[in-house]
């Protein structure tokens, strides 16, 4: 099957925390890409509009990321909200932080 993903997935399972309009949401994340990330959280009944912070720690040497995100895309199931999102500043110092975790990971 062919992949129509712009940036290769790096399967994962870690907590991070959306900042939305001043109110902090724990989650986690399933997948990361250099494009966006896949998240999970329960149901808060607080809907994403617009952009966000996403923050997180990938290990000892990536840590302290915070990327502003916005939604692509979501689904609900057992209480809890599944989101696909993607960046929206390629170019930050956190984003490249990102992009050279994501290509040691991945063989790059």
């Amino acid at each position: 099957m062919f992949e129509k993903r712009k940036y290769r997935r790096l399967n994962m399972n870690f907590p991070v925390t959306i900042r939305y309009k001043g109110r902090f949401i724990p989650a986690r994340a399933l997948n990361i890409s250099c494009g966006g990330v896949c998240i999970t959280s329960l149901n808060t009944g607080v809907k994403l509009d617009g952009s966000f912070e996403v923050f997180f720690d990938l290990d000892s040497k990536h840590k302290d990321i915070a990327l502003r995100a916005e939604v692509l895309h979501t689904s609900k199931d057992d209480g809890e909200n599944t989101m696909g999102v993607h960046f929206i500043n390629p170019f930050s110092e956190k984003h490249a932080m990102l992009q050279d975790y994501l290509s040691t990971q991945l063989g790059r």
